[in-house]
C-alpha cells in the first residue's frame, strides 16, 4: 500500500510545480492550511476547498468496546469528518455519473 501513498515533499513538489512558486512558499502554505483547519475545526466549524471537500467535527458518544480483551468505556468524543465534494467524486467516478436516456442533440 506504501506505493500508493504521497509523501509530504512530493506532495510539496507537486502542489509547487503546478502553481509555479517555490517549494519554500509552498511548505509555508500547507503549514497554515493545516494550522487554519485545525483552529476552525477546534471553534466548531466547517472548512471546505471548493472542488475538494469539507472537514467538520461529529460528536461521537459514550460507548462500550473491547480492549485487550476486556469491556471497556470508550469516552465520548469528537471525530472529523470529510465529505468529498461533487466534482471530485465525479472525476474519480466518471462510470457512476454517465447519464442514461440522454436525448440526442439537434
Amino acid at each position: 500500500m506504501a506505493e500508493n501513498k504521497i509523501s509530504h515533499d512530493e506532495l510539496v513538489r507537486a502542489v509547487a510545480s503546478e502553481s509555479g512558486v517555490s517549494q519554500a512558499q509552498t511548505r509555508k502554505v500547507l503549514r497554515g492550511l493545516s494550522e487554519v483547519v485545525s483552529t476552525e475545526l477546534e471553534e466548531g466549524k466547517q472548512v471546505g476547498i471548493p472542488g475538494l471537500g469539507s472537514w467538520q467535527t461529529t460528536k461521537r458518544k459514550s460507548h462500550y468496546g473491547k480492549a485487550q480483551g476486556k469491556q471497556t468505556v470508550i469516552h465520548g468524543h469528537l471525530r472529523v469528518r470529510w465529505n468529498t465534494s461533487t466534482p471530485l467524486r465525479r472525476r474519480l467516478n466518471p462510470q457512476l455519473y454517465v447519464r442514461k436516456n440522454k436525448k440526442p442533440k439537434k
